[in-house]
């Protein structure tokens, strides 16, 4: 359960991010697609870390760093796709195979994660 005081942080730590990516995209000069980019990742960070202050992912266990994982990996392929100029051009495997060489990083990750919580009680 979430007390008022962790509700009143998360008001705040969300106005201060808008303000803050308000400023520097308005007042920093940058390409267009480099502004969208920072809001990008800003906005998906910010959705992570109230889903962590709510608990979702601790509530699914391995399953939530695996989804955070994936989700995290799939945006880095979209941005790369979309905003860095490639020849050849990302093809659907080269997307799969980076899947499938990050995948196994995420569940050694996940392995080590929950014996150092085993460890911790």
């Amino acid at each position: 359960m979430i007390h008022l005081g962790a509700i009143g942080t998360i008001i705040v730590v969300l106005v201060l991010a808008g303000l803050l990516l308000g400023l520097v995209t308005t007042y920093v000069p940058m390409a267009p697609p480099i502004k969208q980019l920072l809001v990008t990742v800003v906005v998906i960070a910010l959705v992570f870390w109230i889903l962590q202050v709510f608990g979702i992912f601790v509530a699914l266990g391995i399953f939530g760093q695996i989804i955070q994982v994936l989700v995290v990996v799939g945006i880095l392929l979209w941005l790369a796709t979309t905003y860095i100029p490639m020849s050849p051009p990302i093809t659907v495997q080269d997307k799969w195979l980076s899947l499938n060489v990050a995948l196994p990083g995420v569940a050694l990750a996940a392995q080590r994660a929950a014996q150092y919580r085993r460890t911790q009680r």
